[in-house]
């Protein structure tokens, strides 16, 4: 293929020299032709195979659930119900589905794929002064989750073994935080929670933990807050309420004086 999109998203993702999760297994399934172009037809015939593998993996391992993340680092030029309704279906079987915002500089909100039980990403730049806006060309608004880095990434390159090359955009911030909802799979046993309400504990997790409000520029109505996996979310910011305490594993708030469940 002379398109290395796919390679260097799986090599952000779980790489073993760039990757967020590098122990991660990749599973690539191949949606677009060799110059990175599609159908929406496309992208459904691999979102389906894979919903249909997960409702596979349940019935033969019961009662433990299928552990994966998926990685839509794509998107359309518009909404699509079928698309839309691919994520929500792959979240109800178990997986946790991570997607990219768009570079259309818009509301995220009118772009798939999307859908409130995914992970819906954007992608910041560094400012000269320090602090992080949102690139030029992300998408924006209520619709986004959180923000991860997405200007000038350096990854893998499939123009050879130890290639590489930098590219940027919400494809990029969204498989940084693919890499690391995955980092979060072991404190969190998949037999505990039916199926559909593992991914909307992954997503807790994530949100849970991410550092807030030192954002700047990110558009109208976006959530400030930025992707967070080596440090507790708890000795960086006093977020929760009176008579509430931040608990370290994933910066919830509860209260002690109550059961923990």
């Amino acid at each position: 293929t002379s398109n290395d999109h796919g390679t260097h998203m799986a090599s952000i993702a779980a790489g073993w020299t760039y990757g967020t999760a590098k122990a991660a297994s990749i599973i690539p399934i191949q949606v677009l032709d060799a110059n990175g172009e599609g159908t929406t037809a496309s992208v459904l015939c691999g979102m389906e195979k894979l919903l249909q593998d997960g409702i596979d993996y349940n019935a033969a391992n019961a009662p433990k659930k299928i552990k994966s993340i998926v990685n839509l680092s794509l998107g359309v030029d518009g909404r699509s119900d079928a698309l839309d309704k691919a994520v929500h279906d792959m979240t109800e079987v178990g997986y946790t589905v991570v997607i990219a915002a768009g570079d259309h500089d818009g509301n995220a909100c009118f772009y798939s794929p999307y859908d409130p039980s995914a992970i819906t990403v954007g992608a910041l730049k560094d400012h000269e002064e320090g602090y992080n806006d949102k690139t030029g060309t992300s998408n924006y608004g209520e619709c986004i989750d959180i923000w991860a880095p997405g200007e000038d990434i350096v990854g893998a390159s499939n123009a050879g073994e130890y290639e590489s090359v930098s590219k940027s955009g919400t494809s990029v911030a969204a498989a940084f935080v693919a890499g690391a909802a995955s980092l979060f799979f072991e404190t969190i046993w998949s037999e505990q929670y039916p199926a559909e309400e593992f991914s909307e504990r992954v997503k807790e997790i994530i949100i849970n933990k991410a550092e807030i409000n030192i954002l700047e520029d990110i558009g109208h109505n976006s959530v400030n807050k930025i992707i967070q996996t080596t440090v507790s979310r708890c000795s960086l910011n006093s977020h929760c309420a009176p008579g509430l305490t931040c608990l370290t594993r994933d910066g919830m708030c509860a209260d002690l004086s109550k059961p923990l469940y």
